[in-house]
C-alpha cells in the first residue's frame, strides 16, 4: 500500500522509513536495507530534515546490525549529537554506530549506549 501510494507523498524518505521499518519488524532487515539503499535521503535533507535523518539512521543502524561498515557520506549527514528511539523504547544514536565500544548487544541485538 506504501509503495503503491508513494507518489502521494512529498517525502520519499518517510515512504522509505515506513516500509524499512515494517519489514525490519517482521523479521527481513536484508529487504529493509534495500528499501533504503534507494531511498533519496541526502536529497531530502534541506526539506525534511527530521524524516532524513530517521531513515539515515535506521538504514546505517541495519547495516551495523549485520556487520556491515554504514557508507561515510550518509553518517557523516547524522550530527553527532542526534538521538532518537529504537523499536525497544531506548534511546539510540550515531556513538553507537561509529564507536564499537560503546555497543554492546541489546533485545534483539541493538547496540546501546553503556553507561
Amino acid at each position: 500500500m506504501l509503495a503503491a501510494g508513494r507518489d502521494d507523498f512529498h517525502s520519499k524518505c518517510l515512504v522509505a522509513y515506513l516500509q524499512a521499518t515494517i519489514l525490519n519488524r517482521i523479521g527481513q532487515p536484508d529487504d529493509a536495507i534495500s528499501t533504503l539503499r534507494d531511498a533519496p535521503i541526502a536529497d531530502e535533507m534541506d526539506q525534511f530534515r527530521a524524516l532524513a535523518l530517521e531513515a539515515a539512521y535506521l538504514f546505517c543502524s541495519l547495516l551495523a546490525k549485520k556487520g556491515r561498515e554504514p557508507p561515510a557520506e550518509l553518517l557523516g549527514l547524522i550530527p553527532d549529537d542526534f538521538r532518537t528511539m529504537d523499536d525497544d523504547n531506548r534511546f539510540v544514536g550515531k556513538a553507537e554506530l561509529v564507536d564499537p565500544s560503546k555497543r554492546k548487544p541489546g533485545i534483539k541485538g541493538t547496540p546501546i549506549l553503556q553507561a
